[in-house]
């Protein structure tokens, strides 16, 4: 698998159809202090990990799909910045 680590805006990001089914369903969820405190970590120090994306399907109005990072890619909004992003064929 080619990995590697590019920056993307965060409105380049969809969701994975099973990720975006769990979130749905109560799992993922974080409060809005967590969110908060990732937003100071991300101004003070930067992104220390990057999320975890698959390559979009042909004809999605996003390049990937998020499948872990919820929080990350949350935090990158907010400060109106990109984010760091693992990128592989994970199919």
């Amino acid at each position: 698998m080619d990995k590697s680590i590019i920056f993307l805006n965060p409105d380049d990001i969809g969701v994975h159809p099973l990720i975006q089914f769990l979130e749905e369903n109560g799992v993922f969820k974080y409060s809005q202090r967590e969110l908060d405190i990732m937003v100071q970590s991300v101004q003070n120090i930067d992104f220390l990990q990057p999320i975890l994306v698959t390559p979009a399907p042909e004809g999605s109005d996003k390049k990937y799909l998020r499948v872990a990072g919820k929080l990350r890619v949350e935090a990158a909004r907010q400060l109106g910045q990109t984010v760091p992003f693992i990128s592989g064929n994970l199919r």
